[in-house]
């Protein structure tokens, strides 16, 4: 995995490095391993660490302020985790249980998730075999259809991207430089929705326009919209498979799971004794509240 570091600009990040310790430590200046960034007593914060601790789908990603929140936030977690093991926190009988819990708890999980997720690929031929057999939870309810969208705030903004669309310009194109729909959230291709899920003013028309089609710029509440129509489907019809694919194997990798997990009880009680003490669990149930109350 690539080092976060690589991703953020040296320069502003061993700046901002060097004001938040300035400010959050001890103004000493001490000799430091050349990769740890931080050190509080005895623990220390190294570029590994950092790393480790960024997930790498959103390194790319991560600004200076999000590096330097998270180094200000584990010094102040260190901190604390420092005076509490002064004052012998981590002694303490409750402690210890909880602890204990918690330790069952992450090896039950991280046993399941191993076991659970070996040999679940699906291939082809079973999820289109499950598509064919429960297709009626596959048909459209309603009319919908499927449409890029511009969305802008004014008139003559909608005519001269309806113009400029119309002149030969791709929608696309012309949607990234001036929807607000797609500046703020990112949105495009609005997929599939029925009546229902558009402004009534404009539900009319945009179901009207053939596929293919650009319409006229739309008035509602929230500015004017461009639609260009790329799919239609009737009420009554069949979402295709492909469309469907990973909703039905993350469905049967589900199903698969739960299959396993039974499969893995049954198997661990045969190898495993389990005694239950029935006499007590009576007098447990007997002097319980619930008991008492029914």
């Amino acid at each position: 995995m690539l080092s976060i570091i690589n991703k953020i600009c040296y320069g502003l990040l061993f700046l901002s490095l060097f004001i938040l310790m300035t400010l959050a430590c001890d103004s000493s200046k001490e000799e430091m391993p050349p990769n740890v960034i931080v050190s509080v007593g005895e623990g220390s914060l190294t570029l590994q660490q950092l790393d480790d601790a960024i997930p790498e789908s959103i390194q790319s990603k991560i600004s200076q302020e999000q590096v330097s929140n998270y180094i200000q936030q584990w010094i102040e977690m260190e901190l604390v985790y420092q005076e509490a093991l002064q004052l012998g926190l981590d002694k303490e009988k409750s402690f210890l249980a909880e602890l204990e819990n918690a330790k069952r708890e992450l090896l039950v999980r991280s046993y399941l998730e191993r076991h659970l997720s070996e040999d679940l690929e699906i291939p082809d031929i079973e999820a289109r075999a499950y598509y064919n057999e429960n297709k009626e939870s596959y048909k459209f309810q309603q009319d919908e259809i499927k449409a890029l969208h511009i969305l802008v705030s004014d008139y003559s903004q909608a005519n001269a991207a309806y113009r400029r669309i119309q002149g030969g310009e791709s929608f696309e194109v012309v949607a990234r430089e001036v929807s607000i729909d797609y500046t703020e959230n990112g949105r495009l291709d609005l997929g599939y929705f029925n009546r229902e899920e558009i402004v009534p003013e404009i539900a009319s028309t945009v179901f009207r326009t053939r596929v293919g089609s650009i319409t006229r710029p739309l008035r509602s509440e929230f500015g004017y919209h461009v639609f260009k129509i790329l799919d239609k489907k009737t009420k009554g019809s069949y979402r295709e498979f492909e469309k469907v694919k990973d909703q039905i194997i993350a469905r049967l990798k589900t199903i698969k799971k739960n299959e396993k997990y039974i499969d893995l009880i049954i198997n661990l009680r045969d190898r495993i004794h389990v005694n239950r003490n029935d006499d007590l669990l009576k007098e447990i149930y007997n002097d319980s509240t619930y008991q008492n109350q029914n």
